[in-house]
């Protein structure tokens, strides 16, 4: 499941201005975010798209990679509240086929746990149990149990505008694994509005209010990856282009990724 969520934030890090606009069960979704794209034009073009309910949520996310032509879904299920209760999340079945989080919610509205169902193909599911430490109103720690003797845990760092600034993971025997620091954003609304639950709080285009601008990523093994992003934004503030530039600490490496942002 790390792997899936990793996959996801790199795919977002790096979304053709086309603008239109939908009604759906009376609902306006202009200037609502439609798709995004990471390397447009390319062989490897992978399409990011977005759908909503009657009350303009994100309902559905649907990514199509490049590699194998594979289709990736996530669903959400609310209450009658709008707060999201469950994430299930399907991949074909030669990977992770389904991963399936349902959440316990206090009486006053905070996420205290889930459980997830991780199916591989065929093979019998796996189960973690999951436990959210706050800070104020904001999430600063999810714990994760699928053992008596098997805890790992996630760390975020929030800013002023409620943008992720750090995400720290750690194995069971405490030890750091991997490390992410967005250090400085832009002043304008990232295009995904907030799908606000913990399962999607990992990747900062959910999570997020502003842009980012410069990040590293520190993974244990491979070293520090260097990440800048230049936008282009339309006369409503919203990103429409993202160039992103990544070098490499342990070699002598850079290459830039394009992203495109559609909207309704």
């Amino acid at each position: 499941m790390r792997i899936i969520r990793s996959l996801w934030i790199f795919l977002f890090i790096a979304g053709l201005f086309w603008s239109c606009s939908k009604e759906e069960s009376g609902i306006s979704l202009s200037g609502k975010i439609f798709r995004i794209v990471h390397n447009p034009g390319s062989v490897n073009a992978d399409t990011i798209k977005f759908e909503y309910d009657g009350s303009g949520r994100v309902k559905t996310i649907t990514r199509q990679l490049s590699v194998f032509n594979t289709i990736q879904t996530l669903t959400f299920e609310r209450n009658s509240s709008g707060q999201i209760t469950s994430v299930n999340e399907r991949l074909p079945a030669a990977y992770y086929s389904n991963t399936l989080v349902n959440y316990s919610l206090g009486p006053d509205g905070k996420y205290i746990s889930a459980h997830i169902t991780l199916s591989h193909g065929s093979n019998p599911a796996q189960y973690e149990d999951v436990d959210y430490v706050y800070t104020g109103n904001r999430i600063t720690q999810v714990n994760y149990h699928r053992a008596v003797d098997l805890n790992w845990r996630t760390n975020y760092s929030y800013d002023e505008y409620k943008n992720v600034t750090r995400i720290a993971k750690y194995d069971t025997s405490d030890s750091l694994l991997e490390r992410y620091e967005y250090t400085t954003f832009d002043n304008k609304s990232t295009p995904v509005e907030s799908v606000d639950d913990p399962y999607s709080i990992e990747a900062t285009y959910l999570s997020g209010y502003n842009n980012p601008l410069t990040e590293t990523d520190y993974v244990i093994i491979e070293g520090p990856i260097y990440l800048s992003h230049a936008y282009t934004y339309n006369d409503s503030g919203k990103p429409t282009t993202k160039i992103t530039s990544m070098s490499y600490d342990s070699i002598n490496y850079s290459q830039e990724h394009r992203t495109q942002y559609i909207y309704y």
